[in-house]
């Protein structure tokens, strides 16, 4: 029983942040600071599965005409794209500190 509980303790958080809810944070602070409380942990988890999800996030739809395999195409890119947006302030990061590196090796 106790090792359910911990394992599905932070299921609202991990539902929040994988459907980029607008509130994950909120959600992250309600889950961690009373989520021990069934009520409040409950209350958690429906807030994560509410259909607030950052604009960008949401999920393609089929253009009329459109083919799957076409579909599919367009929706592999878009992730792609959505994924390197994500990426793109820990490859700037990345590059300072290299920038940085090589000026000192200098």
């Amino acid at each position: 029983m106790i090792l359910l509980a911990i394992l599905l303790f932070p299921l609202p958080i991990l539902i929040a942040a994988m459907r980029k809810h607008r509130n994950t944070a909120a959600i992250v602070v309600l889950s961690l600071l009373l989520g021990w409380t069934v009520v409040c942990w409950v209350i958690a988890l429906v807030w994560a599965c509410t259909d607030s999800v950052k604009a960008g996030a949401q999920q393609l739809k089929a253009i009329p005409g459109e083919t799957r395999k076409e579909f599919a195409a367009r929706k592999a890119k878009h992730e792609s794209m959505q994924r390197l947006r994500e990426m793109q302030p820990l490859i700037d990061a990345q590059a300072e500190a290299i920038a940085r590196h090589l000026k000192h090796a200098q």
